[in-house]
């Protein structure tokens, strides 16, 4: 091995424990850069990099889903109980993880087993993520660490499948790349390949929350289109199997997933007409694809007592597919509306007709069918869903397309080929990830309107910028950006009395830490202010000395409440504040204020829960108005 080489693994083993052990979070960062400088200097030295690349690429998304952190929520439990309970209870009876992580107790299969609505394929592919955790906690025991309890509850046994999401999701996408360079230009495959994904629902579901089966299934679905392109290319008999195995092991993680058995289709078609393929290699390919799909029939067995028992939770489904349109279009989670590089993608598999038609027609049918099943539940939306992330199948099939919309795109431009692609798919890109920003934050939920997404996008995009500034030019470069994007003061063109009144609806200078408006009789419109505090925006064109006034009372179950003013993270000034409505003032000076927005909190000592509030957050006060000169 020479010695970039080991760069390249000392940076991928960094990023791997640093996922794995959120103890290492800090050191994982310096994985990608230990594995890019061992990729840049073996370049210099003219080794074979393909392995390296892939390393180096897979060392990047371990370090970023590391850094965001992923989630163990939603239908999680679900796809990893299967693990936890095999390894260590040697059994498939859930009912004591479902205990451990305060589930309540659902009735009883006809084995007497708990009911599970996930397939079992994710678990299987994260087995050996698992084993290798299962390893390192017990080293870890070894030498004294015993930060871990080694039961499959720990955190590095459930963050194994962020292991296990993002090596299959990078290998999909590495080798999807290597299907399309057999067809078009390296340069449009690889940003077609990489615009495509992380344009896509899939980023979403490897780095935050990777323990469901969608970045498992995208990555499947890279992998069985590069040997599909083999088959294509050099029909063998191994290649039918390998792809029937690969669809087996698609439905065996997500059901709805068989309609990849389409891309055989044409694919049979064109072969035996032109005699490259033989009727007993697509018999062939059916019983590999059984095979694959056995330990979803021994699971639905030993759970519910019969091989074929697709469970599936109260959701009424109409097979006539009433919602086909809303699961594309719609602002409420729609393929073409939350990711726009999809419809991109569509659009490019109407062009591959010429080119490459059996792609293409494979690829619109599966588009069509998934579509299709979509469109038949009344949950259509997925639930809780970043996007349409049910096409998580199509969405390699998509990246085609977008490779032959760039392909295209590129050669009709004469000067600079590759800006105007590179420009457009970088955008959608940034769009995609500050929406994941977005959704996560619940800033955006279920249906985002463009007006209101593109707002919200502007402002986070524009935060990002004040932070930059602050950080290289201190509160004046703050400012700038401040005066660039909004321009509005305290005193020169807007709020000209100084007058933050609580009642408000649409609480334009607020800044987290209040509830909704609220009305009582004898009392002003007022917000509930949470412990330990609650803030304002307060906008100044120039520094200056403020008197400031807060009207406010504490719940009556708090009548030692202490209420302090702070500016910008400064010292806080303590006053009393009784159970009745007081004006409390204060006098923050020139010295602590900034050009350009700054954060004014009102701060508290103590809290109860949901006093007088109908809130079931900790109440701290009611506040009515906040004075300024």
């Amino acid at each position: 091995m020479r010695w970039p080489d080991g760069l390249v693994l000392t940076g991928f083993a960094f990023s791997a424990f640093g996922l794995l052990d959120p103890r290492l979070r800090a050191a994982t960062m310096a994985g990608p850069v230990i594995a890019l400088m061992g990729l840049i200097l073996g370049r210099r030295l003219a080794t074979r990099r393909t392995a390296a690349g892939l390393l180096t690429a897979i060392a990047c998304v371990y370090a970023a889903a590391a850094w965001t952190g992923p989630d163990f929520n939603a239908d999680s439990p679900d796809y990893y109980v299967y693990l936890r309970s095999a390894a260590f209870d040697r059994d498939l009876d859930f009912a004591n993880e479902w205990r451990e992580w305060g589930y309540a107790e659902e009735p009883p299969t006809p084995t007497g087993l708990r009911p599970n609505i996930a397939p079992v394929g994710s678990a299987i592919v994260w087995s050996p993520f698992f084993a290798a955790a299962h390893v390192y906690v017990l080293l870890l025991r070894a030498v004294g660490d015993r930060a871990y309890a080694a039961d499959g509850f720990a955190a590095p046994y459930v963050r194994a499948t962020a292991l296990g999401t993002a090596t299959v999701a990078v290998l999909g996408a590495f080798l999807l790349a290597r299907a399309l360079a057999s067809v078009f230009d390296r340069p449009s495959v690889v940003l077609g390949v990489i615009a495509g994904t992380l344009a896509s629902p899939v980023p979403y579901y490897v780095l935050y929350q990777p323990t469901m089966a969608h970045g498992v299934v995208f990555g499947l679905a890279g992998v069985f289109l590069w040997v599909w392109t083999e088959a294509a290319r050099q029909p063998r008999a191994r290649h039918w199997a390998l792809l029937g195995a690969l669809v087996g092991l698609l439905t065996l993680t997500r059901l709805q997933a068989f309609v990849y058995a389409a891309l055989l289709l044409p694919l049979a078609v064109a072969g035996l007409r032109q005699r490259r393929v033989r009727l007993g290699w697509i018999a062939l390919s059916a019983v590999s694809a059984f095979a694959a799909f056995v330990p979803q029939l021994v699971a639905w067995k030993i759970i519910y007592g019969r091989f074929l028992a697709p469970p599936t939770r109260e959701n009424a489904v109409d097979w006539s597919s009433p919602h086909i349109l809303q699961v594309l279009l719609s602002a409420d989670r729609g393929l073409f509306t939350w990711t726009p590089l999809m419809a991109v993608g569509a659009c490019g598999l109407l062009l591959l007709r010429r080119r490459w038609p059996s792609l293409a027609v494979g690829g619109l049918l599966v588009l069509a069918a998934t579509a299709w099943i979509n469109g038949t539940p009344q949950d259509w939306t997925g639930s809780d869903s970043f996007g349409a992330r049910r096409f998580d199948l199509v969405v390699p099939l998509l990246s085609a397309g977008v490779v032959a919309v760039t392909s295209s795109a590129s050669a009709a431009l004469v000067r600079r080929p590759w800006l105007a692609p590179l420009v457009a798919a970088a955008m959608l890109v940034a769009w995609n990830v500050g929406l994941m920003r977005l959704y996560r934050k619940r800033v955006v939920s279920e249906a985002a309107g463009f007006d209101r997404q593109a707002g919200a996008q502007l402002f986070q995009f524009r935060r990002a910028v004040e932070d930059v500034l602050e950080r290289v030019g201190g509160p004046r470069a703050r400012n700038i950006a401040y005066m660039f994007f909004v321009g509005e003061y305290f005193y020169w063109n807007t709020n000209l009395s100084g007058t933050i009144d609580m009642a408000a609806p649409e609480g334009r200078y607020l800044s987290g830490g209040w509830s909704a408006p609220h009305r009582r009789p004898s009392w002003p419109a007022f917000r509930w202010a949470y412990y330990p505090k609650a803030c304002v925006r307060v906008p100044l064109e120039t520094p200056l000395d403020l008197r400031i006034s807060v009207s406010a009372r504490a719940p009556y179950r708090l009548p030692s409440q202490q209420i302090g003013l702070s500016m910008n993270h400064g010292a806080v000034l303590w006053r009393p504040l009784p159970t009745d409505w007081t004006e409390v003032p204060y006098l923050i000076p020139a010295s602590m204020s900034h050009p350009g927005e700054n954060l004014l909190c009102v701060n508290f000592t103590e809290h109860v829960a949901g006093e007088e509030g109908d809130e079931a957050r900790e109440v701290a006060a009611a506040v009515s108005r906040i004075q300024l000169p």
